[in-house]
């Protein structure tokens, strides 16, 4: 396997784990200025020696270390093999969110659930006082928008 296919699955892997394992990590300030969200936080990357099987690697004291110490607030970790030199590795990405876009986040769901609601009591109270017709109200992230009447 060429070295930009083995580059290909270690990134393929290392954006699975961290993107699925870590959650986000709220703190006030950013621990790791300079680090992309997800991206690798220097210094933590631990690695196998080229061969080794992967049931080896998790029996080495380096990793069991590794492992028992974790990573640090407001990171996760990830992993990446470099599949033609039979190398693993495991790092500590950043996980950290800025309060501020997480509570952001957080209204725009509310908005939308709260409009999702108030459409659908919209539509339901329409459809029972015309028996026979049929409107159907729907939101958005602003608000309520009628968009279809079937006569």
């Amino acid at each position: 396997m060429g070295k930009s296919k083995s580059n290909l699955v270690s990134i393929a892997v290392a954006t699975m784990f961290a993107l699925l394992l870590p959650t986000a990590s709220v703190a006030e300030t950013d621990p790791f200025p300079g680090v992309g969200d997800r991206q690798e936080i220097p210094g933590t990357r631990i690695s196998s020696p080229p061969g080794m099987s992967q049931a080896d690697w998790q029996a080495t004291d380096t990793y069991i270390n590794w492992r028992a110490a974790g990573c640090p607030a407001g990171s996760g970790s990830a992993i990446s093999v470099d599949v033609s030199r039979k190398i693993r590795s495991n790092y500590c990405v950043k996980t950290w969110q800025d309060p501020a876009v997480i509570r952001a986040w957080e209204d725009y769901r509310k908005a939308v659930d709260e409009a999702q609601k108030a459409a659908e009591a919209e539509s339901r109270a329409w459809n029972e006082a015309n028996p026979g017709r049929h409107k159907w109200i729907s939101q958005n992230c602003i608000g309520v928008s009628r968009l279809r009447k079937f006569l």
